[in-house]
């Protein structure tokens, strides 16, 4: 698809993107960006950010190379957490841990790349897929979420509830 840049991101089909908007990303000639901010527009293209990492460009010229999309129709992991909830990117989850103990941090699923950990070759590997990411933790696969996850929100109604993941 074609895009445009005046003060906002404008697709041939009349989509807007604009500073602070939450898409994805996708490569034409293949890979992505799971849930990313747009931080910056500007007149070479635009600059774009994963859970505050460091910010990435893409330019005005490689626009017609990718494909964005909105977040909020938000992927399903087709999992569900401890009470039934479907489990979709973009969820704000606690963990549960035992019977009682919850941990104290918040946990973002997400879809793209990750570190996950191979026991057989006693290493970290690129793994592409649903994944967890908290604050101070490593990502991790989402396992079986029905024994340890419960939603308790989204980033996109609850902004608050990601508040700690902002220094």
């Amino acid at each position: 698809m074609n895009y445009g840049i005046q003060k906002g991101i404008f697709g041939e089909d009349g989509t807007k993107f604009m500073i602070g908007d939450i898409v994805t990303i996708k490569f034409l000639d293949g890979g992505g960006c799971g849930s990313c901010t747009i931080t910056k527009i500007t007149d070479t293209g635009f600059r774009f950010t994963q859970d505050g990492r460091k910010e990435k460009t893409i330019q005005y010229k490689n626009l017609s190379q990718i494909e964005m999309q909105n977040c909020k129709n938000r992927r399903s992991t087709n999992r569900y957490d401890i009470s039934g909830q479907e489990l979709k990117e973009g969820d704000v989850i606690e963990i549960h841990v035992g019977i009682d103990k919850i941990l104290a941090d918040h946990f973002i699923v997400k879809y793209g790349t990750y570190q996950g950990y191979c026991p057989v070759d006693n290493e970290y590997m690129d793994s592409i897929g649903f994944y967890v990411f908290g604050k101070n933790y490593p990502d991790m696969p989402i396992g079986t979420p029905e024994n340890y996850a419960k939603v308790i929100g989204n980033i996109y109604d609850n902004p608050e509830l990601i508040m700690e993941f902002k220094d």
